[in-house]
């Protein structure tokens, strides 16, 4: 039979269950005896580690349990809210540069993290494999004094809903050559999944030691009912910060504490980037209704439904191209193109990001 003992007991509570009086030591409960000598123990602790004392009885608690780990790794899968946070994934390329002309513009590099300097600046956001243990790559860059650096990531509002009533940890593994000073922040959007303006809700700021080595920096989000529209988080390093940054190993979970990150299959990585952001690689080559038409074109489904229809870009060989993509399917046409000639698609993206 399992005994719910107390949660969080003060030092000599005492606890009665089934007849038999208990007394906590302060590391454990004590059975009492007649006259409150203490009886048996049903409790081992060895170092750090406290254990029934017969293998395999029951503990009950009445209450929460707050741990970093079951086991040494995450405590359930899909904890991490964000996508592509060990930066594996660079359907765009391995080396992304934001455009230097007007206000800071926000680029996307690797998939899902959007990127950006200071008014009038540029920078670049590459792929890198001195990540730590753990973890295959990272991203690198390199930052002037003269300019910032951001980099966010954007939660759509199916995904944070969870974050209207509880609790989440933001956590990400940094590495600097220089000792600097950054700041980890979270907003939300104000509108449903619009976020050209932002509601600005919390930061903390950290301090990179400039060792060249990684650690891993965390910080509460506190549950806030402007989550519902959609949340953002990011990393920054302000202007008159140069150093060479790497990055990795970010993670948005439930709960108060950071714990280890969630290291999903490659493959189930890639197409929950896929909702956001396709590409094709290669060339399509499109086809004649009839033998008589001078249209040629391709349509068949998506290996994942997007978010939304998405915005779409290719190349035509011959022939002028039209895009009638859907967030199901691809629907391509090329006109004209004369009766004999094959038309062929490269370059083709479709983007639904938010």
């Amino acid at each position: 039979m399992a005994i719910d003992f107390p949660n969080s007991p003060a030092l000599d509570q005492e606890f009665t269950s089934a007849g038999v009086t208990w007394k906590y030591d302060g590391q454990k409960w004590v059975s009492q005896a007649a006259g409150g000598s203490p009886g048996t123990s049903y409790w081992d602790r060895t170092g750090t580690t406290l254990s029934p004392a017969n293998a395999g009885d029951d503990v009950v608690v009445d209450g929460d349990i707050q741990t970093t780990s079951l086991n040494g790794g995450p405590l359930a899968g899909f904890r991490n809210l964000l996508v592509n946070g060990s930066f594996n994934n660079w359907q765009r390329g391995t080396s992304i540069t934001s455009p230097a002309t007007g206000n800071t513009i926000f680029v996307y590099g690797s998939d899902r993290w959007l990127f950006g300097a200071g008014t009038n600046k540029s920078i670049t956001m590459q792929r890198n494999v001195g990540a730590p243990a753990g973890f295959a790559t990272c991203g690198l860059t390199t930052i002037p004094a003269d300019r910032s650096f951001t980099c966010r990531q954007r939660i759509e509002q199916l995904n944070s809903q969870g974050m209207e009533s509880g609790d989440h940890t933001f956590s990400v593994y940094l590495r600097s050559s220089a000792a600097v000073s950054g700041v980890l922040r979270w907003s939300a959007a104000t509108t449903a999944d619009d976020f050209a303006t932002l509601t600005d809700l919390g930061q903390t700021a950290i301090s990179l030691p400039g060792d060249d080595t990684w650690h891993r920096y965390s910080t509460l989000v506190p549950a806030d009912s402007a989550f519902a529209n959609g949340a953002e988080v990011r990393f920054v390093i302000p202007a008159g910060n140069a150093c060479t940054l790497r990055y990795t190993g970010a993670q948005l979970e439930p709960g108060p504490v950071a714990t280890p990150f969630s290291q999903r299959p490659i493959g189930l990585e890639q197409q929950l980037c896929a909702r956001y952001y396709q590409t094709v690689p290669g060339k399509q080559q499109l086809f004649a209704a009839n033998s008589n038409t001078t249209i040629k074109t391709i349509a068949y489904a998506r290996p994942v439904v997007m978010r939304i229809d998405p915005t779409e870009t290719g190349v035509a060989s011959i022939g002028t191209p039209a895009f009638a993509g859907t967030k199901e399917g691809i629907s391509i046409n090329a006109s004209p193109v004369s009766q004999g000639q094959a038309s062929f698609i490269s370059n083709y993206t479709a983007d639904a990001e938010l």
